[in-house]
C-alpha cells in the first residue's frame, strides 16, 4: 500500500512539474497527473532499458519529468492533428 501511495504522489509531483514545463496545451490538471503517472513509467522504462539509473527520489523525478513531459508533447500533439 505504501507503495502504491508513493508512486501517485510522485506522479502527482511529476505531472504538476511536468505541466508547468510544457504550459497548458489544453490539459486540465487531472489529465496532466495521468500522463505524469504514465510518463514516470514510461521514463523509468526507457532509462533501465538504456541501463540507467535512477538514483533515489531526485532520479526518480527527473526521470518522471522527462517522460511526462515526451508524453504530455505527444498527445498534445496527437489532439491538434
Amino acid at each position: 500500500m505504501t507503495g502504491i501511495l508513493a508512486t501517485l504522489i510522485v506522479g502527482f509531483l511529476v505531472g504538476v512539474i511536468a505541466k508547468g514545463i510544457m504550459g497548458e496545451g489544453g490539459l486540465g490538471i487531472v489529465w496532466s497527473i495521468v500522463l505524469g503517472l504514465v510518463g514516470s513509467f514510461a521514463g523509468g522504462l526507457l532509462f533501465s532499458l538504456a541501463g540507467v539509473s535512477e538514483g533515489g527520489l531526485v532520479g526518480q523525478l527527473v526521470v518522471g519529468v522527462i517522460g511526462a513531459c515526451i508524453v504530455i508533447f505527444a498527445v498534445g500533439k496527437f489532439r491538434h492533428a
